[in-house]
């Protein structure tokens, strides 16, 4: 789906203003944007001092570069908004945080002596174990649809079809393609979010989660 223009124009315009160091623009994205993504991490069970550090964080690294990184609006190219690319780098900072965080407690109760848990939000958009389990789930989700549930997906999802146009090649009545996507969009939901539970149960990743990572990292047309 093609996003309105002029919010469009107006977000790639913001991000390079705040590449170019210009102060209004840093804080206008701040206040723009701060307040969705602290509820957003509360809703993780992140405390108040770890939302705002690894909102801190965020917004450094969005426009300081580094000998191995580059700043992550670089990577920003407007065809999601704005709010959803952050969502999507914030929930998988703070995955990744937790993971970390899970295997050095671990650790320190198998060694019984402290152990220094570093809180590292400089990752690259996504972790690349995540990713590999996000592909995975998505595929294997697929791979359980049958060859006209995965066709008639593509066609509205990719290709841009509307389900009138799906019902006039299928001969079908328009609510009974409706019908047919939703049922193959939630099986695909619940499989996947199973696979995903089995890789690490203490994700706790919701629909909705999912499609804003995979967003992030193009996955759906990948």
């Amino acid at each position: 789906m093609i996003r309105e223009s002029s919010a469009q124009f107006y977000e790639i315009d913001l991000v390079q203003r705040c590449l170019q160091g210009e102060e209004s623009a840093i804080r206008t994205l701040q206040a723009e944007h701060t307040s969705y993504l602290k509820s957003v991490l509360f809703s993780y069970g992140a405390t108040e001092s770890e939302s705002d550090d690894a909102l801190g964080s965020l917004w450094a690294d969005c426009v300081v570069s580094s000998s191995d990184r580059a700043a992550l609006f670089e990577l920003y190219n407007g065809e999601s908004s704005l709010r959803s690319w952050l969502t999507a780098i914030v929930v998988n900072r703070w995955i990744s945080y937790r993971r970390h965080r899970k295997v050095c407690v671990r650790a320190h109760e198998q060694i019984s002596q402290s152990i220094k848990i570093e809180r590292d939000y400089r990752d690259s958009l996504v972790d690349p174990e995540l990713l590999a389990a996000l592909e995975k789930a998505l595929r294997e989700a697929c791979a359980a649809c049958g060859a006209e549930e995965i066709v008639m997906l593509q066609l509205v999802h990719l290709h841009g079809l509307t389900q009138r146009e799906i019902a006039t090649i299928w001969g079908w009545h328009e609510s009974r393609v409706s019908r047919f996507l939703s049922r193959a969009e939630e099986q695909i939901a619940q499989s996947t979010l199973r696979t995903i539970e089995e890789f690490d149960p203490e994700l706790n990743l919701k629909w909705s989660d999912f499609l804003r990572l995979c967003e992030c990292t193009n996955l759906l047309v990948s």
